[in-house]
């Protein structure tokens, strides 16, 4: 091909590839909810080695939320991911969350959402942080524009763009958890 966004899209797949029977099962939520359970049974057994980490993807493209979701599930650290496909849904999992007594640390926010755009989803939640004195969420942002990312990189604590490959997602992942050790 000749268009070099295709291009990209299609190296982003190739690079990808290990993990395309996750983000093809069109039962994401499922399986989910087995790791849960499996890190739960571990932790019972004292076999966890301290997995803590929420995560939260927020896209409405659920390709991206699937791709994502494979990258990271096998993270040891990670005990649940967590998912919303617009600005509001994303909103309320973060309120019932940090109601529930389970925060999430680390948000993977799309830019363009229906409902609320990322940036707004941001400001929010940094508002509530700071006048609440909330542990603070990292904000991971996932977009390819390059305005929203100028404009509002104060906003994010990360910056992933689209389309993404496994690589550049993980190697955001470790500089976070890095920070979340110091």
């Amino acid at each position: 091909t000749e268009n070099p966004e295709v291009e990209k899209l299609l190296l982003s797949g190739k690079e990808n590839i290990d993990s395309i029977f996750q983000y093809l099962n069109p039962n994401l939520e499922n399986v989910s909810q087995v790791q849960k359970a499996l890190r739960h049974l571990k932790q019972k057994e004292g076999e966890d080695n301290g997995a803590k980490i929420r995560v939260l993807i927020a896209d409405d493209v659920r390709i991206n939320v699937r791709l994502l979701n494979s990258i990271l599930i096998n993270d040891d650290l990670i005990c649940e991911i967590l998912f919303a496909y617009d600005g509001i849904e994303t909103m309320n999992t973060m309120v019932d969350s940090s109601q529930s007594g389970n925060p999430v640390d680390v948000i993977f926010l799309d830019h363009h959402m229906p409902g609320k755009l990322g940036s707004e989803v941001a400001e929010t939640l940094k508002q509530e942080q700071k006048e609440n004195n909330k542990t603070k969420t990292i904000i991971v942002s996932i977009t390819n524009d390059p305005e929203a990312i100028q404009n509002k990189k104060a906003l994010y604590d990360y910056h992933i763009g689209k389309p993404f490959n496994k690589a550049a997602v993980l190697d955001v992942f470790n500089s976070i958890k890095e920070d979340m050790q110091a």
